[in-house]
Protein backbone atom coordinates (compact mmCIF):
# COMPACT_ATOMS: atom_id res chain seq x y z
CA UNK A 1 0.00 0.00 0.00
CA UNK A 2 2.50 2.29 0.81
CA UNK A 3 4.46 1.39 -2.52
CA UNK A 4 0.79 2.69 -4.35
CA UNK A 5 0.80 6.03 -2.02
CA UNK A 6 4.57 6.50 -2.58
CA UNK A 7 4.11 6.40 -6.47
CA UNK A 8 0.43 8.87 -6.35
CA UNK A 9 2.56 11.04 -4.57
CA UNK A 10 4.86 11.44 -6.97
CA UNK A 11 2.85 11.36 -9.82
CA UNK A 12 1.25 14.10 -8.64
CA UNK A 13 3.96 16.54 -7.70
CA UNK A 14 5.64 15.63 -11.30
CA UNK A 15 2.45 17.37 -12.96
CA UNK A 16 3.90 20.58 -13.90
CA UNK A 17 1.34 23.48 -15.34
CA UNK A 18 2.36 23.80 -19.12
CA UNK A 19 4.44 26.99 -19.66
CA UNK A 20 2.94 29.57 -21.95
CA UNK A 21 4.52 29.68 -25.37
CA UNK A 22 8.17 32.07 -25.89
CA UNK A 23 6.84 34.37 -28.27
CA UNK A 24 9.90 36.88 -29.73
CA UNK A 25 8.60 39.23 -32.25
CA UNK A 26 10.32 42.11 -32.57
CA UNK A 27 11.00 42.84 -36.20
CA UNK A 28 10.21 46.04 -38.02
CA UNK A 29 10.40 45.74 -41.67
CA UNK A 30 11.35 48.83 -43.66
CA UNK A 31 10.69 49.29 -47.50
CA UNK A 32 13.40 52.26 -48.39
CA UNK A 33 12.22 53.58 -52.13
CA UNK A 34 13.11 56.61 -54.21
CA UNK A 35 10.25 58.84 -55.80
CA UNK A 36 10.17 56.29 -59.04
CA UNK A 37 9.57 52.91 -56.66
CA UNK A 38 12.69 51.83 -56.93
CA UNK A 39 14.52 49.81 -54.44
CA UNK A 40 17.69 51.87 -52.47
CA UNK A 41 19.24 49.13 -51.65
CA UNK A 42 19.62 47.54 -55.01
CA UNK A 43 23.12 48.31 -55.92
CA UNK A 44 24.28 52.02 -54.08
CA UNK A 45 24.77 53.84 -57.05
CA UNK A 46 21.75 56.22 -56.27
CA UNK A 47 20.70 54.79 -52.64
CA UNK A 48 22.75 52.70 -49.80
CA UNK A 49 25.26 50.03 -49.64
CA UNK A 50 23.95 47.29 -46.79
CA UNK A 51 27.59 47.14 -45.86
CA UNK A 52 27.48 51.08 -44.64
CA UNK A 53 24.51 51.17 -42.73
CA UNK A 54 25.70 50.95 -39.26
CA UNK A 55 22.58 51.21 -36.21
CA UNK A 56 22.91 52.85 -33.01
CA UNK A 57 21.32 52.35 -30.12
CA UNK A 58 20.72 55.05 -27.54
CA UNK A 59 20.44 54.57 -23.89
CA UNK A 60 20.75 57.18 -20.74
CA UNK A 61 21.59 59.73 -24.25
CA UNK A 62 24.86 57.71 -25.18
CA UNK A 63 25.06 56.44 -28.61
CA UNK A 64 25.79 52.95 -29.20
CA UNK A 65 27.05 51.15 -31.95
CA UNK A 66 24.66 47.86 -32.52
CA UNK A 67 26.93 45.14 -33.08
CA UNK A 68 27.57 41.99 -31.53
CA UNK A 69 30.51 40.15 -31.73
CA UNK A 70 31.09 36.55 -33.47
CA UNK A 71 33.63 34.61 -31.02
CA UNK A 72 34.29 30.88 -30.71
CA UNK A 73 30.98 30.01 -28.85
CA UNK A 74 28.27 32.31 -30.13
CA UNK A 75 28.01 33.35 -33.90
CA UNK A 76 25.20 35.73 -34.21
CA UNK A 77 22.83 35.95 -37.16
CA UNK A 78 22.81 39.51 -37.82
CA UNK A 79 25.85 40.72 -36.13
CA UNK A 80 25.13 44.56 -36.78
CA UNK A 81 21.21 43.73 -36.21
CA UNK A 82 19.35 44.15 -39.07
CA UNK A 83 19.21 42.00 -42.39
CA UNK A 84 17.79 42.94 -45.50
CA UNK A 85 15.39 40.46 -46.97
CA UNK A 86 13.94 39.86 -50.60
CA UNK A 87 12.27 36.45 -50.12
CA UNK A 88 8.58 38.58 -51.00
CA UNK A 89 9.75 40.62 -53.57
CA UNK A 90 10.37 43.91 -52.52
CA UNK A 91 13.80 44.19 -50.29
CA UNK A 92 13.15 44.63 -46.91
CA UNK A 93 15.26 46.30 -44.45
CA UNK A 94 14.76 44.58 -41.16
CA UNK A 95 15.43 46.56 -37.90
CA UNK A 96 15.53 43.48 -34.98
CA UNK A 97 14.74 46.59 -32.51
CA UNK A 98 14.79 44.54 -29.02
CA UNK A 99 18.06 46.31 -27.79
CA UNK A 100 18.75 48.60 -24.96
CA UNK A 101 15.00 48.32 -23.79
CA UNK A 102 13.79 51.22 -21.38
CA UNK A 103 11.10 51.92 -19.99
CA UNK A 104 9.55 49.44 -22.42
CA UNK A 105 10.84 51.39 -25.08
CA UNK A 106 14.04 51.30 -27.57
CA UNK A 107 15.45 53.86 -29.70
CA UNK A 108 17.63 53.25 -32.63
CA UNK A 109 19.25 55.61 -35.01
CA UNK A 110 19.35 53.88 -38.34
CA UNK A 111 22.49 55.58 -40.30
CA UNK A 112 22.28 54.57 -43.73
CA UNK A 113 25.01 56.40 -45.20
CA UNK A 114 27.23 59.26 -43.75
CA UNK A 115 24.80 62.30 -42.96
CA UNK A 116 21.35 60.48 -43.84
CA UNK A 117 20.00 59.24 -40.11
CA UNK A 118 16.64 58.25 -39.11
CA UNK A 119 15.39 57.37 -35.99
CA UNK A 120 13.18 54.04 -35.39
CA UNK A 121 11.38 54.33 -31.42
CA UNK A 122 9.87 50.89 -30.76
CA UNK A 123 7.34 50.17 -27.41
CA UNK A 124 6.81 46.92 -26.17
CA UNK A 125 5.00 44.69 -24.60
CA UNK A 126 5.42 40.98 -22.85
CA UNK A 127 2.61 38.89 -23.65
CA UNK A 128 1.60 35.24 -22.89
CA UNK A 129 1.88 35.89 -19.22
CA UNK A 130 5.98 34.62 -19.90
CA UNK A 131 8.75 36.84 -18.89
CA UNK A 132 11.02 35.22 -21.67
CA UNK A 133 8.07 36.72 -24.51
CA UNK A 134 8.21 40.41 -25.85
CA UNK A 135 6.48 41.59 -28.55
CA UNK A 136 7.46 45.22 -30.42
CA UNK A 137 3.60 46.46 -30.40
CA UNK A 138 4.65 50.15 -31.67
CA UNK A 139 6.73 51.81 -33.63
CA UNK A 140 7.84 55.41 -34.59
CA UNK A 141 9.78 56.25 -37.73
CA UNK A 142 11.54 60.46 -37.49
CA UNK A 143 8.66 60.67 -34.79
CA UNK A 144 5.74 59.62 -36.95
CA UNK A 145 3.82 56.47 -35.57
CA UNK A 146 3.55 53.97 -38.31
CA UNK A 147 3.10 50.06 -38.87
CA UNK A 148 5.30 47.39 -38.77
CA UNK A 149 5.75 47.26 -42.23
CA UNK A 150 6.18 50.21 -43.99
CA UNK A 151 7.55 52.20 -47.28
CA UNK A 152 9.99 54.72 -46.66
CA UNK A 153 10.41 57.29 -49.82
CA UNK A 154 14.15 58.59 -50.02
Amino acid sequence: MRIYFFALVLFVFSCKKPQPPVLIDVNVNIHYIDNSSRELFSNGLNGYLVKDVRLYSIKNNVKELIYTPTTSVYKPDYPYGYNIDSSTGRKYFIVFSNVNIVNDTSLIIISLKPNVDDTLKCSFTYPNSNPSSIKCDKVWYNGKLVSREFDVIK
